[in-house]
């Protein structure tokens, strides 16, 4: 934000009742010599409403809820598609969820409540998270919204609290043994992790069911972000199905099975991502033998890479930003595939219908809305480090950026003016925030732009639009949390956050 902009406050900013409508009908154009978005120069965007500025494109959401819902029509019409709020959460956003028809997943009171006052009926959410307040779950009792208890003591606590209704509970699970599916920091299954029942744990539980006056429908599990093999799916999906039959034994119904979300986006091409790998070994090993020239990643890191006992890059083992079956592709697959119930491999639809065709819930949150946004951010200068490495620093910081998939690949940062010139060799260098830290790098490796980057221009960072501009955006520094804009299917452009004024930044 300009410093005429931060000492007039809010005055620069568009009235809050002026409609603006933008072209709808394309988000991104880059047929140009200057990308436009909804038909608008990105300077148009920013002098508008500053910089730097998160914008997400609606017909974006809709168009990849309806994916998920038509590989379920295809394949399993017991399906059915529940947003991950926590993505984003903005009453706007949750409207334009319900407009597809889809429910919701929510972990916090005020995330429910955006659910409930965005329109959504109680029957289509669920409520998840490890630590619920007494008062999320009477809220839950009473609307008789389904409960993902997490753990034992949460399900004796939900018992604890039943009063004239029988609430309607999910038992998640943990402690699978799927290997390397994903990151471990995103890991939410396995034996690490601070979500859910430990399968070796169930069979008591459940033996147990008919003292509690709840009414456990079924079961849930979340493997974890970018989780990219299907087989990791089929077994967790297996297992649940053992665990159905057992629940059906003991003379419960069993009618709910959620397999979480975490279906990978794609970022780039399997050549760019194994190019990225390639330059990370590359970088480390040329810096090991005294060459700094061709480091990769800042501070000469490893990234997701395991090491040798010599310290040398293995095998990549961190988050994974190439898919070859992203999003829907990877439900279909499953569906289409097979599981293994109790030694029996079984097609996963024979499966389910064997099991009494429970529905099938999924909980699609960076899929449905991390490609239907983008990122502005301003260069404001370049220099060369001691070590010869580029650095480009922007208006934008790490506090308002959490999209790290976007640190890793150059395609997802363009220029958006001159966009066609080229100079004849590429310009690389890492890309830095406004923060007084040390640590407010943007991007981890090298991005490798076409031309020298100008002092003024304007950046667009794709696939931001989950997580990045509202989980732990903050006032760091005094720098006001920026614009966030919402491109209605209409054009109409909604405020759905406005920059924070300097009163805003220090009232109570």
């Amino acid at each position: 934000m300009a410093l005429s902009q931060a000492l007039s406050a809010c005055d620069s900013m568009p009235s809050s009742t002026a409609t603006v409508s933008v072209d709808s009908g394309t988000f991104i154009d880059k047929s140009g010599d200057t990308i436009t978005i909804g038909g608008k120069s990105t300077r148009w965007w920013t002098e508008r409403y500053g910089s730097p500025l998160h914008i997400t494109y609606a017909p974006a959401i809709s168009a990849n809820i309806e994916a998920f819902k038509s590989v379920f029509d295809r394949y399993y019409p017991r399906g059915e598609v529940r947003y991950a709020t926590k993505a984003e959460s903005h009453p706007a956003v949750m409207r334009k969820v319900l407009q597809t028809g889809a429910g919701a997943d929510v972990a916090s009171p005020f995330e429910l409540r955006s659910a409930l006052d965005s329109g959504f009926h109680p029957e289509s959410l669920h409520i998840n998270g490890n630590a619920k307040t007494d008062d999320l779950i009477d809220a839950a009792i009473e609307k008789d919204i389904l409960i993902v208890a997490d753990s034992v003591d949460e399900l004796d606590v939900i018992a604890s609290r039943t009063q004239r209704k029988r609430p309607r509970v999910l038992l998640r699970l943990s402690g699978f043994n799927l290997g390397n599916v994903t990151s471990t920091s995103l890991s939410t299954a396995g034996a690490w992790t601070k979500f859910g029942i430990a399968v070796d744990q169930v069979p008591d539980v459940l033996n147990r069911l008919s003292s509690y006056p709840v009414e456990v429908l079924g079961f849930h599990t979340h493997i974890g972000s970018q989780t990219i093999a299907v087989a990791a799916y089929a077994t967790v999906l297996g297992k649940m199905l053992e665990f159905g039959r057992k629940l059906k034994q003991l003379g419960h119904s069993f009618e709910i099975i959620n397999i979480g979300g975490g279906f990978p986006c794609s970022y780039g091409t399997e050549v760019e991502w194994n190019t990225v790998l390639e330059r990370i070994r590359e970088g480390h090993r040329a810096a090991m033998n005294g060459d700094l020239s061709k480091v990769f990643m800042w501070e000469n890191k490893l990234g997701g890479f395991s090491v040798d006992a010599a310290g040398q890059p293995r095998e990549w083992v961190g988050e994974v930003f190439y898919a070859p079956f992203p999003k829907e592709q990877i439900v279909e697959r499953l569906l289409a595939g097979n599981v293994t119930v109790d030694g029996q491999n079984l097609g996963t639809v024979e499966a389910l219908r064997a099991a009494g065709e429970p529905r099938l819930i999924i909980e699609p949150g960076r899929a449905v809305i991390g490609e239907a946004g983008v990122t502005l951010a301003k260069i404001e200068f370049l220099k060369t480090l001691s070590n010869g490495h580029n650095l480009v620093s922007t208006d934008l910081n790490s506090q308002l950026f959490r999209e790290g998939r976007a640190r890793l690949l150059s395609s997802l940062w363009n220029f958006t003016e001159d966009i066609r010139r080229k100079d004849a060799t590429n310009f690389q260098a890492f890309v830095a925030g406004n923060l007084c830290f040390w640590d407010d790098i943007l991007s981890d490796a090298k991005i490798e732009f076409s031309r020298r980057p100008r002092r003024g221009e304007i950046m667009m960072i794709s696939a931001t639009g989950a997580y990045s501009a509202n989980v732990a955006a903050s006032t760091a520094n005094s720098f006001p949390r920026p614009n966030r804009l919402l491109i209605e299917d209409s054009g109409e452009v909604v405020e759905i956050k406005r920059a924070d004024s300097y009163e805003q930044i220090y009232s109570l």
